[in-house]
């Protein structure tokens, strides 16, 4: 699994929180993207949940727990196949990232996606 040293990007650091308007950033209570949460925007804030604080890992969010779980996928759109799921050591096999929120829950205690 490709990991890399800063965010694409915010370019923080591992270890470091990311800044506030990254893409990459994950709100805490929910695992989605936090420019994407209602907790975010600053006219209609959400009165439900707190976005926390995201810290960047090296890695895509959701990359490690794909690869704990064992879904993967290759790139088969040039052949009109879409997104096939493969093996972790075939040619081009990346992350499942859809089937993961599709098939696994976000837990906000443990900032992570656990199996359903």
């Amino acid at each position: 699994m490709k990991t890399t040293s800063d965010c694409p990007d915010c370019d923080v650091h591992p270890g470091t929180a990311h800044e506030d308007g990254c893409d990459v950033a994950r709100c805490m209570a929910t695992g989605g993207q936090m420019l994407q949460c209602d907790g975010r925007d600053e006219e209609y804030p959400c009165a439900e949940h707190d976005c926390g604080e995201d810290v960047w890992t090296g890695r895509w969010p959701g990359d490690a727990e794909c690869e704990e779980f064992g879904w993967w996928v290759q790139d088969r759109c040039s052949e009109r196949l879409g997104f096939v799921p493969c093996a972790p050591d075939a040619p081009g096999a990346m992350a499942d990232l859809n089937r993961l929120v599709i098939h696994a829950e976000w837990d906000p205690s443990a900032r992570r996606w656990q199996r359903r």
